[in-house]
């Protein structure tokens, strides 16, 4: 065990992260640190918000590029087997 040992249950030992002195008072509360520069207003500059949000949908893109590009009619390209046979063992 690597916990240090102050005979008493009741106190920490020194260095042991539990706080010293009495708690605070029911009606005070403690000071808090301040917030993080960094951390604060994160999400407020999302870069990607000024642009078309249907650019980013992949199922609309997809339609618009069939739309522009439709495949050519049935009957109009050569069938071609889509896999061809291996050569025979030698």
């Amino acid at each position: 065990m690597n916990a240090p040992y102050d005979g008493d249950r009741g106190r920490a030992a020194d260095g042991s992260g539990h706080p010293q002195g009495p708690p605070p008072d029911p009606g005070r509360t403690p000071p808090q640190q301040p917030a993080d520069m960094y951390l604060q207003d994160a999400y407020d500059q999302d870069p990607y918000r000024a642009q078309d949000l249907s650019a980013q949908d992949p199922v609309s893109e997809a339609l618009y590029d069939r739309a522009a590009h439709p495949p050519p009619p049935p009957g109009t390209y050569p069938q071609q087997p889509l896999y061809s046979q291996p050569p025979p063992p030698f």
